[in-house]
């Protein structure tokens, strides 16, 4: 089996999922990559699952998570409003992240 969700948990983690979705929210207008959980704990080398299971042991954490997911939330609607995503696949994202 993988780590377990507290074994590599850094303070710091906190500060760095708001900045890298921040970042992506920045990103230049040629490089619309949707920014996902999943790549974010791929980048700090863990798994996605693993980013829940800190979202519930560390509340730091947690709220972290959070901000981070409405700067996701915030990233595919205006994305979607200004017809850079697929209209259809926007609608469904939002629909399945809410």
């Amino acid at each position: 089996m993988g780590q377990h969700g507290n074994s590599k948990y850094k303070p710091e983690y906190c500060q760095q999922i708001i900045t890298w979705f921040a970042d992506h929210a920045n990103q230049d207008k040629d490089n619309l990559k949707y920014p996902s959980f999943n790549a974010f704990a791929l980048s700090i080398g863990v798994h996605r699952e693993t980013l829940l299971n800190w979202a519930d042991q560390h509340e730091d954490f947690f709220d972290a998570y959070k901000k981070a997911k409405g700067i996701q939330e915030d990233i595919l609607v205006d994305r979607g409003l200004n017809g850079k995503y697929n209209p259809t696949m926007t609608i469904f994202t939002l629909k399945n992240i809410q």
